[in-house]
């Protein structure tokens, strides 16, 4: 018998995006929100001013809304200024 939790088990749909990272790399959802919140912190601040001359002004338009759309950005209450 299999342990794993289904993604339709109503244990794991309760549970923040952050705190199911945290449980499957089995550390502390505080440290989890932390990394996240740092990690997208400096994306969100560095990512607006290089990607249009890396990637083109559409092409960057188009990941920079997606990125704004993140369930993990959201939940550390970052949000992107386009």
């Amino acid at each position: 018998m299999s342990t794993e939790i289904s993604r339709r088990d109503p244990r794991c749909a309760s549970r923040t995006a952050t705190e199911r990272v945290a449980s499957f790399m089995r550390l502390e959802p505080k440290l989890i929100t932390r990394e996240i919140e740092q990690a997208n912190r400096r994306v969100l601040e560095t990512w607006p001013k290089i990607a249009p001359a890396l990637l083109g002004t559409d092409f960057s338009d188009r990941i920079l809304r997606r990125l704004g759309a993140v369930t993990l950005v959201h939940e550390i209450g970052l949000t992107i200024g386009l």
